[in-house]
């Protein structure tokens, strides 16, 4: 009776297997399954154009029966905004469309938010507003004004000469080459000509912003509030997890908000002017590069031949030159300095969701864990491997036959069975063309 109910669920399996119901292809053998949570109906599937719109690797734009839409790229849903020549920006649930050489804005029920014609040029929404544009001259639009999401104006056309953009609520402003804050209200937070200039850059960044006057420079925060004094330094570089880089008398350091010296003047030749990510950063002095903490304690240094390319989490993609001075890759911990992927094993390593490498050879591409150095893709086996996490890879078997893996290698999609198939969000959707028509898929694991 046993042996019979076996047979009968194993027959089932088989069945199941590769059967495509309702856009579901299921399987009774662990692998990883996938489904279409979108039908491939749509035609036109390209990125949101990334020159106008800094989030526009989120979304992809989509047409069908000449309305124009976006897939969000967190979960794969389609909206459609309307029928219009271009979708220019979308963000906090608004696109910025372009219709009959006119520019307006839409909400995401297709209502008008900003109507056609009204401004030359509409910036993208940003905490709640926009910066919109009339007038054109030597050096760009000659006036400019914020709206906010109801299409209200904010700040009227004419207060201000310059808007830099706004961050974190707040946005440096000028007139008459005076410099002060905006909030999001149009609220001044700093006054015009309060300070001679503002932010790295114009803008606030980490919620903080370097001011200067009488040539000395100090921080203030979204609030105003001056967080580090004038004349305690001479210059000052950023601000990270409440950690200031700061110069003086041509030394750097690196010091807290309350002054606590965390890294002393001189003790490094450079800091990374980009500051600590993850808690690390690059430091370095005549003997090469070193990586300290937010303690300010060296967890792992390198010698003049080693450059760090890269750092994913806590460990970093290192090039250690040659005598013929071609680089050798590979991996280090930056918390106990193991070696991870012995230098020289691949020809090049890339960062992304682990770690694309390519073999020495020259020849196809695999996918190594960079935490442990475990090789889960071989390298030649595939042309190339993009990996969407660190458990789901796209593979390029032949020439334009893509495919999907798991990390144990186990086909979910086979290679070639779609003509395109695209990582929409880094984990979990992709969107697929089948023929002229394309949709979203979502790996079931």
């Amino acid at each position: 009776m046993r042996k019979k109910r076996n047979s009968i669920i194993s027959l089932v399996c088989v069945l199941l297997v590769g059967m495509i119901a309702g856009g579901v292809l299921t399987s009774c053998s662990g692998v990883p399954t996938y489904t279409w949570i979108v039908k491939p109906v749509y035609e036109g599937v390209d990125f949101l154009d990334a020159s106008s719109d800094r989030n526009a690797v989120h979304y992809r734009v989509v047409e069908r029966d000449g309305e124009l839409g976006l897939i969000d790229r967190e979960n794969g849903e389609v909206v459609m905004f309307g029928s219009f020549d271009r979708i220019v920006a979308y963000s906090e649930g608004i696109a910025v469309v372009r219709l009959d050489g006119e520019v307006g804005a839409v909400d995401r029920s297709g209502e008008i938010v900003i109507p056609f014609g009204r401004y030359d040029s509409i910036g993208m929404f940003r905490d709640g507003v926009s910066i919109v544009f009339n007038g054109t001259g030597a050096i760009g639009y000659t006036e400019l004004s914020v709206v906010d999401i109801n299409g209200s104006e904010v700040i009227p056309f004419g207060r201000y000469d310059r808007i830099w953009g706004f961050h974190e609520g707040v946005s440096v402003v000028e007139r008459d080459e005076e410099s002060g804050v905006v909030n999001t209200a149009g609220e001044e937070v700093v006054p015009l000509g309060y300070y001679e200039q503002i932010g790295w850059g114009f803008r606030f960044r980490n919620r903080f912003a370097s001011i200067e006057r009488d040539g000395e420079v100090g921080v203030i925060d979204t609030n105003g509030e001056i967080v580090i004094p004038f004349g305690q330094y001479d210059g000052i570089w950023g601000i990270w997890e409440d950690l200031a880089i700061v110069v003086q008398n041509d030394e750097r350091g690196i010091v807290s908000l309350d002054g606590e010296v965390i890294v002393p003047f001189g003790k490094f030749d450079w800091i990374d002017f980009d500051g600590f990510q993850n808690g690390l950063t690059r430091v370095g002095d005549a003997d090469g590069e070193s990586i300290i903490n937010t303690s300010g304690e060296m967890t792992v240094s390198f010698g003049n031949h080693e450059e760090i390319r890269g750092i994913y989490e806590d460990v970093a993609i290192i090039s250690r030159l040659q005598d013929e001075g071609e680089g050798e890759w590979g991996v280090v911990n930056l918390v106990t300095g193991e070696v991870v992927v012995p230098f020289g094993r691949y020809r090049d390593i890339g960062i992304p969701f682990g770690g694309t490498v390519w073999g020495a050879d020259g020849f196809g591409s695999g996918w190594v864990d960079l935490r442990t150095g475990e090789e889960i893709i071989p390298v030649g086996v595939y042309g190339t491997v993009f990996s969407m996490s660190d458990k789901i890879f796209i593979v390029e078997k032949a020439e334009r036959e893509f495919g999907v893996m798991d990390r144990r290698r186990r086909e979910i999609i086979p290679a070639g069975r779609y003509d395109e198939l695209w990582s929409l969000n880094g984990e979990d959707l992709l969107v697929a063309r089948q023929g002229d028509l394309w949709g979203v898929i979502q790996i079931n694991h």
